[in-house]
């Protein structure tokens, strides 16, 4: 009878499942980190969906599905290609062997230790025992110590150890203020927390390992995104502080690392500080956030991430929080104020003043927990100006956000008092509530008196605001800007604001509308930055705001009056003052109301034509005199018009 064993075979030389020999089945046979996969390799240099062995008949197919590290047959890597009976290959760093059993089948080679950590910490097979005492005259002792070594990897693989191979020990770091950086260990004090709106979910693994039995991972599809954060734990506002955590990136995910930042206190919003993003990195790679103590903030959560670009996973493994011995010192400082990006690379930036957090969590691009904003790809450099200090994006920022929480005195009452929140564009200067939007904003002006900061875009920007929870959040769409400043010092500003406000004073005096709304525009739209000051300007002009529209309402009157009594002259009376008044009042409201009088007039003075002053006259004359007593209100607006007709003058 013909046998129904499988033909062919998997056997693993290295890896998690060294020495596993697997059947293949006819059709097509996955491999991969994935559960879905029809054969689970759980290693970290294998990715989710790494190959396929495809069988039709006696021919297979080994392919590549696009993996980090590559299908490799010998040192060359391979997108497809014909295997037979005894040839070996790699997915990643794990070793292959395939069999066809209907064939003799070769003796397989005693496998060899890939390195002396792994026989120390990973397995101890009988053929090394056996060898052990065949190389030594002390063989009945050797073997005695290589069976207590066995039966102590026994009791390793009973606890957990079997489900991956131990690759490195883990190295414990003096001071680590986690209670378990490498995920070895159980309980509750040593769990790390999904975070509320991710789809995705990080777990402990044998495949997510760098050291040891287990790491921390999660796998993502296509637009998902995963979170997750270590237990809580006290930080020290005096001295600096160093996070670090070895992140591997694999196929379309995006890994990140931070850390949450809050205060028992309630000196300030919490805020997420974050290194930048990470896409398909070679293998684990090291991110580290060193930043100095922060007034006010005391405790702290480290964090790491996953973002689904594609189909990809993340794997994280040996973190470590610990005091720094050297506090890093401000990378730009204005007057009081310091400059700080939260690591030698990293997204994250604050603002300290007096011992307060000033800006905290200017964060380029960002996970938190209403989503997944940005790329997180982009860096931030600080650079000192004359005025302030400037933040600079260097890397990535095609579609990076900007977002900024305000940890400045917010006013009571409304958002709205002079200088507290105000914005300045093409369409000028305008003050904001405590929730605004903003399309066009190339400033943004927080705080009054010397707290008074400006941001300064290098073009217009869209920007949202809102306060919550004690602080003013702020989120701008970057558009392409690598550049924005923060000023601090405004001694030139507010000296030419006085002096427009001078100016300004002495053309009121004049009553010169023109001049004094040109000099109150500019203060308000070039230099408002005296909280005084912007609400005498915006007080002023909203004055002379009134009187031209009143002034604007008095010419209507008599343009009806001379359309009523066909007064030509009348008519040009009203177009010579709706032409001073438009230009008294260019670049406001006004201007537009003069402008619709203007064609009006000169609509009604064509159709009626010009030079009919004496006809107009001695008609009108008639008609008062025809009247006499019996309709004084009449009778007074001819007289009116008559005085037009006769003195034109008086309406120029």
């Amino acid at each position: 009878m013909e046998s129904r064993e499988p033909r062919f075979w998997l056997r693993f030389d290295s890896g998690p499942r060294q020495g596993e020999e697997l059947p293949l089945s006819s059709g097509t046979n996955r491999i991969g980190r994935r559960p879905e996969n029809q054969i689970v390799v759980s290693d970290p240099s294998v990715s989710g969906r790494h190959a396929e062995i495809r069988i039709e008949g006696d021919r297979l197919l080994l392919v590549d599905l696009g993996s980090t590290n590559g299908t490799k047959i010998g040192s060359e890597r391979i997108e497809e290609r014909a295997l037979a009976h005894g040839d070996t290959f790699s997915l990643g760093n794990v070793q292959v062997h395939l069999s066809d059993r209907s064939l003799a089948t070769p003796t397989a080679p005693e496998p060899e230790p890939s390195s002396a950590s792994e026989v120390e910490l990973g397995r101890v097979s009988a053929d090394h025992v056996e060898a052990s005492r065949r190389r030594s005259v002390l063989g009945l002792v050797s073997g005695l110590l290589v069976l207590a070594a066995g039966a102590g990897a026994l009791w390793w693989f009973k606890r957990g150890g079997g489900e991956g191979t131990v690759t490195a020990a883990v190295s414990e770091v003096p001071g680590n203020l986690l209670v378990d950086g490498s995920f070895e260990s159980e309980g509750d004090d040593a769990d790390w927390s999904a975070r509320g709106f991710a789809q995705g979910l990080f777990e402990r693994d044998a495949g997510f390992a760098q050291s040891g039995r287990l790491g921390l991972g999660a796998l993502v599809a296509e637009g998902e995104s995963a979170l997750a954060s270590s237990p809580s734990f006290d930080l020290n506002e005096r001295r600096g502080v160093e996070a670090s955590a070895s992140l591997w990136a694999e196929d379309g995910a995006l890994a990140r690392f931070g850390i949450e930042l809050s205060s028992s206190r309630g000196a300030g919003p919490s805020f997420l500080a974050w290194a930048p993003a990470l896409a398909r990195t070679d293998g684990f790679e090291e991110v580290v956030l060193r930043f100095p103590g922060l007034p006010g903030y005391d405790r702290g959560r480290l964090l790491v991430a996953a973002h689904g670009d594609g189909e990809g996973a993340v794997s994280v493994d040996d973190v470590s929080v610990v005091v720094s011995r050297e506090i890093p010192p401000a990378d730009a400082s204005f007057l009081e104020v310091e400059g700080h990006v939260l690591g030698e690379v990293a997204s994250t930036g604050v603002l300290v003043r007096g011992g307060r957090v000033l800006f905290a969590g200017i964060e380029l691009g960002c996970w938190n927990d209403a989503g997944f904003v940005g790329t997180g790809k982009g860096s931030w450099a600080i650079e000192e100006t004359e005025n302030g200090m400037a933040f600079g994006v260097q890397g990535s920022v095609a579609e990076d956000d900007l977002r900024v929480l305000v940890n400045m005195a917010i006013p009571e009452g409304e958002a709205d008092e002079s200088g507290w929140i105000a914005s300045i564009g093409p369409r000028g200067y305008r003050s904001h509530s405590n929730e605004f939007s903003v399309e066009d904003a190339t400033s943004l002006l927080l705080g009054r008196g010397i707290d008074l900061v400006r941001i300064g875009f290098e073009q217009p920007l869209a920007i949202t605001g809102q306060i919550a929870g004690g602080a003013l959040e702020l989120r701008a769409d970057l558009a392409g800007t690598r550049r924005f400043e923060v000023q601090l010092s405004f001694v030139e500003e507010r000296t030419r604001a006085n002096g427009l406000r001078d100016e300004a004073r002495a053309a009121e005096r004049k009553q010169d509308a023109a001049a004094a709304l040109g000099a109150w525009t500019s203060l308000l739209n070039e230099v408002p930055f005296d909280g005084s000051l912007v609400a005498e300007a915006e007080e002023a002009r909203a004055r002379l705001l009134q009187a031209g529209f009143e002034e604007a309402e008095d010419i209507r009157r008599e343009v009806e009056r001379a359309r009523f009594f066909e007064l030509s002259e009348l008519f040009e009376a009203c177009y010579g003052r709706a032409r001073r008044l438009r230009d008294t009042y260019r670049s406001t409201e006004v201007e537009e109301v003069a402008q619709g009088i203007l064609d009006q007039v000169s609509q009604e003075h064509e159709r009626h034509g010009g030079g009919l002053a004496e006809r107009d006259l001695a008609r009108l004359g008639a008609v008062r005199a025809a009247l006499g007593s019996d309709a004084p209100e009449l009778v007074e607006h001819i007289t009116k018009a008559l005085e037009g007709l006769q003195n034109p003058a008086q309406g120029n």
